[in-house]
């Protein structure tokens, strides 16, 4: 017996209705969500929207006064203020007769001189002392003669020199001047 096609029918849309039901739900609570967020959307642009024009607008008038301000102090010709006070009197600059080459008792120096008022700079440049001297003190630079002819690498007092690691450096062998 075949079967009867309008109950076949039936059978198929009952079918048809059970399995679109849940998707036609799922639709209608999407088009709900849709129709919130539109509502949503529509309150924020209401707020949002004028207070940014309102911003845009006090920050382009901003903007117009700035340029103002410029256009006016571009064409604007600076003028010298009144002169101030007159200033105090300074104290003369060291000159050439102030200055001199001195040897400071450990090497060479300039020193300057304003009345009482000295001031001294050691200049590590070489410098012959003599013949080393443990009692002495040598400057940078200083140049003794002691088993050949040394300099100074730094200051120091009661350092031979060729003892070893010591500031000073050899600087003629004593066979070299025979």
């Amino acid at each position: 017996m075949s079967p009867d096609p309008a109950e076949l029918g039936r059978r198929l849309a009952k079918s048809v209705k059970a399995v679109m039901a849940p998707l036609q739900a799922e639709l209608v609570a999407t088009k709900a969500a849709l129709a919130a967020l539109q509502a949503t959307i529509a309150q924020v642009e209401a707020k949002a929207v004028p207070a940014l024009d309102r911003r845009l607008e006090t920050l382009l008038a901003d903007v117009g006064a700035v340029r103002e301000r410029i256009a006016a102090v571009e064409v604007k010709t600076l003028q010298p203020g009144p002169p101030g006070p007159p200033g105090k009197d300074g104290i003369d600059g060291l000159g050439f007769d102030d200055l001199d080459c001195v040897d400071d008792g450990t090497g060479v120096a300039l020193q300057f001189r304003r009345g009482d008022e000295v001031k001294t700079f050691p200049l590590p440049v070489p410098y012959d002392r003599g013949t080393f001297k443990a009692e002495e003190t040598y400057g940078k630079g200083a140049c003794v003669n002691d088993g050949g002819y040394w300099t100074a690498k730094a200051a120091t007092k009661g350092i031979r020199p060729g003892n070893g690691a010591t500031p000073w450096r050899l600087l003629m062998h004593p066979k070299s001047y025979k």
